[in-house]
């Protein structure tokens, strides 16, 4: 009969009851299912079906890809992965060792302490020291690196800073250079002996490896980078490429 589902349910009916809300609906989506299920596809036309069926298709293909690629991030050897990073993290757990335990009583009416000895030789002082390399970078350390007359604790190289003219204006500009004693590579420079300015700081190959003159005057030696490879210097903010 019309308004009446195959179970036999009524929706016009009053009379009638459902045994639940969720029953109720359950129903109705049976009914909608067996009354009309070519309905949407009906009232497609030829070519939108073409197209779905032809999304439909990449869609099975993209599932299968998508799920290769999921089961790929498992692969430890593949770099960038999940896998590869978990081995990574596992590696390093590893190198740490197990960690100490220390044994202790718990008390109830106090706080328990548990506490381990390190029985060592006593210290004594070193009556020579290694000498130093190279100064240190003084913007960075925060502590005096030499008198107050600029000659350095680690080498004893002397360094002062001269202002030859400056430009007033919107953005003023000041020309200041400076020496130092320990730079033997300026001799002959521009500017005159062991003077540097930030414009006039060069690199200078030697042997193997290379050496950078700094606007400070300081001088660092470093690898001479492989074609395709880069050294990089977290301390002097430096990367060679």
């Amino acid at each position: 009969a019309p308004g009446k589902s195959e179970s036999g349910k009524s929706w016009r009916d009053p009379s009638d009851l459902f045994s639940n809300l969720y029953d109720a609906a359950l129903q109705f989506q049976r009914d909608a299912a067996t009354t009309s299920p070519n309905a949407p596809a009906q009232s497609l036309s030829k070519e939108t079906r073409a197209k779905i069926a032809a999304n439909a298709q990449l869609l099975r293909q993209f599932a299968a890809l998508l799920a290769s690629q999921v089961r790929a991030q498992a692969n430890p050897s593949t770099q960038g992965s999940v896998g590869w990073i978990v081995a990574g993290l596992h590696r390093s757990l590893e190198a740490r060792g197990p960690s100490r335990y220390l044994a202790a009583n718990v008390k109830t009416d106090t706080t328990s302490r548990a506490g381990s000895l390190h029985p060592g030789e006593s210290l004594e002082a070193r009556v020579k020291e290694r000498p130093a390399d190279q100064d240190a970078n003084v913007c960075k350390i925060g502590a005096p690196s030499g008198t107050g007359s600029s000659i350095s604790f680690a080498t004893g190289s002397e360094t002062l800073s001269h202002t030859d003219f400056t430009l007033p204006g919107p953005f003023p500009i000041a020309w200041t250079r400076t020496y130092r004693s320990s730079l033997g590579a300026f001799d002959d420079g521009v500017l005159g002996a062991r003077w540097i300015t930030p414009y006039t700081t060069r690199l200078d190959v030697r042997g193997e490896g290379l050496r950078y003159h700094g606007a400070d005057g300081r001088s660092h030696d470093y690898p001479l980078p492989k074609v395709g490879q880069f050294h990089e210097d977290r301390i002097e903010d430096l990367t060679l490429v």
